[in-house]
């Protein structure tokens, strides 16, 4: 499996999990690996395998943030959320 190297304490980023199987698989935890790789034995050659890459891709990016499940669950409750600037209400000229 691939290592990752640790980022620095005080740093809030995460190091993007390469788009390959091995990568994606090494970042799930074993229950969404299998069915990960269950989703790849099943999509046929082409847009599918791409789409089942993609998601899955994205899932370990998300499982990759730290505190994903409390920020989750917060952002759920409506809690500690931040008001972004409306962007379609500012003057574009």
């Amino acid at each position: 499996m691939q290592e990752f190297p640790a980022l620095p304490e005080q740093s809030s980023r995460t190091h993007p999990v390469p788009r390959t199987i091995e990568a994606i698989s090494a970042a799930l935890g074993e229950e969404k690996r299998q069915a990960f790789h269950t989703a790849l034995w099943r999509a046929p050659l082409g847009p599918e395998l791409n789409d089942v890459m993609n998601v899955w891709w994205m899932e370990a990016m998300f499982d990759a943030v730290p505190d994903r499940r409390n920020r989750l669950a917060r952002t759920v409750a409506g809690r500690d959320l931040v008001r972004l600037p409306d962007l379609l209400a500012a003057d574009h000229s």
